[in-house]
Formats: structure tokens, C-alpha cells, sequence
């Protein structure tokens, strides 16, 4: 009787035993259970980041330019007629990138004028050193001259500044004549005699016959660097 009632006890201690243990786990499941919103929410993502960019580095080559001789046209003071009227080339070392530039080059030389040596030897210029060359464009024989500005010529100084243009882009090949384009519009120039072009005719050596007649032979050369050659085996 004894017996029974002690297994009685163990058996209530057992039930109550488990049955605090499956409150203490409902409790425990209830506080880890995820609340329901009661509408579905839409997830805020963060705005990206902007990312620069980054270019890959270019590096601008610029065209190889090279010297190569070109011929100029100065007026000679005091030629044998002792008039000025006579034009003497010379040939100087003019750096160009490509062969389409050489016209505009050779006309930027020219602008520059007749060095201190070649003054000394009483030649000069009527093309002013204002003058500005925009472009030359060479078609058919004809060298069309787009001059920003031309300067201030005067006098028998317009005559002699065209014929030294005229020379001095004919000496090269594939140039016959010259086109006159000042500020955008077509200009005419003095020719050899009294006349003058029609606005944008072409002008050639043909126009001067005079100055062509008496051109001076005589080339002033401007002497090149000599090349040292490395001796054989080196």
C-alpha cells in the first residue's frame, strides 16, 4: 500500500514536472517568433554609389615635323636698275609637319621677314610681319590664300609684297598661281604693270613680267649642319 502510494506521488511530480517544461518552450517559441506586418512592406535598398569613371590616360602625338629647304623671294635694295624692284630668292630651312603644310609654312617664313645677315646683305621685305596666314588650299595648280589679316601695305610696297608671294609659293611644285582671299572675301592685287586683278583671279609669275625678267640669279644659302658619320664597325 505503501509502495503504490509512492509511485502515485512520482508519477504527479512527473506530469508536473513536464508540463512546466512545455510552458517554459511555448513561452521560449512565442518570444522568438518573427512578427507578421499586417500588409506586405516593400524593401528600401539604399541608393547605389556613384563610381567615377576614370578614363583610360591618352596621350596626343603630335605629327613628326622635319626641315627641309625651302625658297624664299626678298626684295634687293637697290638693284641694278636702282629701282627695288628686283626679288632674290633665298633659300632657307623651313620645318613643316606633312607635305600639305609646306604652302603655309613657306608663307609663315616669309611673313618673318629677312634675317639680320640677310638685311646686311640689303634684303627685305614688303609682306608685313602682321600679316597672318589662316590656310592654303592647293586644287589644280592654284594655291587659294586665306589671309586673316594683311597688314598695312602702301604704295609700290602692295606690288612687291604680291609678287613676293606669287614667287614664293610657285617656286614649289605643283603651284602655278595664287588666289587672294583677305578676311573671308576674294581681294585683287597690283599686278607687274598699272592694273590690278579682278577679286579672286588667280595670279601668276606671268603677271610680273619685269620683276621676272630681272630676277636675280644668285641663290643665298643658309649652310645646313654637317652630319658627323660614325666610323665602320660602330
Amino acid at each position: 500500500m505503501t509502495r503504490h502510494r509512492c509511485t502515485s506521488l512520482k508519477d504527479r511530480l512527473l506530469r508536473a514536472t513536464l508540463a512546466t517544461a512545455a510552458i517554459s518552450v511555448s513561452v521560449v517559441t512565442a518570444s522568438c517568433r518573427i512578427p507578421q506586418d499586417k500588409e506586405p512592406q516593400r524593401f528600401a535598398l539604399p541608393p547605389p554609389q556613384e563610381q567615377a569613371l576614370k578614363e583610360p590616360a591618352t596621350t596626343t602625338s603630335l605629327p613628326p615635323t622635319r626641315t627641309a629647304p625651302q625658297t624664299l623671294y626678298f626684295i634687293k635694295v637697290g638693284g641694278e636698275t636702282d629701282t627695288a624692284d628686283e626679288l632674290v630668292p633665298v633659300t632657307v630651312p623651313v620645318r613643316e609637319s606633312g607635305p600639305a603644310e609646306v604652302p603655309k609654312a613657306v608663307l609663315d617664313q616669309l611673313i618673318k621677314g629677312p634675317t639680320a645677315e640677310q638685311r646686311a646683305q640689303d634684303l627685305r621685305s614688303s609682306v608685313p610681319e602682321s600679316a597672318q596666314v589662316d590656310s592654303v588650299r592647293v586644287q589644280d595648280g592654284i594655291a587659294t590664300v586665306n589671309f586673316g589679316s594683311l597688314g598695312t601695305i602702301e604704295g609700290r610696297g602692295q606690288r612687291l609684297a604680291a609678287a613676293q608671294i606669287v614667287f614664293t609659293l610657285t617656286e614649289l611644285v605643283g603651284i602655278e598661281a595664287v588666289r587672294f582671299i583677305v578676311g573671308g572675301n576674294p581681294a585683287s592685287v597690283p599686278l607687274g604693270n598699272t592694273d590690278s586683278s579682278a577679286p579672286g583671279d588667280p595670279v601668276g609669275r606671268k603677271d610680273y613680267p619685269q620683276l621676272e625678267e630681272v630676277l636675280v640669279a644668285t641663290t643665298t644659302a643658309v649652310p645646313e649642319a654637317p652630319v658627323s658619320t660614325p666610323p665602320p664597325g660602330k
